[in-house]
């Protein structure tokens, strides 16, 4: 079981890391700071609210 877990804690980390990618990398947005990735990364690092999950 702790395997499983492992892999959807690593599952989540590299879907945070491609949807920063995604942002950073989008020509049609505004030059992005590194302070507003962090701030992106905090957001995406926010435990989900319990009445979004059910």
């Amino acid at each position: 079981m702790m395997f499983v877990d492992e892999l959807r804690s690593a599952a989540a980390t590299l879907e945070k890391a491609a949807r920063l990618w995604r942002l950073a990398s989008n020509p049609a947005a505004a030059p992005i700071s590194a302070d507003w990735l962090r701030k992106q990364a905090d957001i995406l690092d926010a435990p989900i609210p319990p009445e979004e999950t059910a």
